[in-house]
């Protein structure tokens, strides 16, 4: 009987635990994952890329985003062969071309 009412509670500590995981990166963190990034660093790439497409930090630019994810997907990583597939959906041909 307590079941449902545990797993309410896990859900709620787990999201509170993640809480700080959504704040803006610092212009130093920001400048460093750039640095990886442009240094062929594939998660950092892959992490530039979620950063532009949720705006952390960084002005929200879909275009910009697909770019780094196109880079990083070409080292497989894995996470963002499948980012840049959603998001080439939402880009035009002529974006896509300019990113690429």
């Amino acid at each position: 009987m307590a079941l449902p009412w545990m797993r309410c509670l896990l859900f709620l500590v787990a999201f509170v635990l993640a809480w700080p995981l959504h704040a803006d990166p610092s212009p130093s963190e920001i400048a460093a994952i750039r640095k990886a990034a442009e240094q062929e660093d594939d998660r950092a790439q892959y992490n530039l890329g979620v950063m532009y497409a949720n705006g952390n930090g960084v002005p929200k630019d879909v275009q910009q985003a697909y770019f780094w994810w196109l880079l990083s997907s070409a080292q497989d990583y894995p996470v963002a062969v499948k980012n840049r597939e959603l998001m080439a959906e939402r880009l035009t041909p002529a974006q896509r071309a300019e990113a690429q």
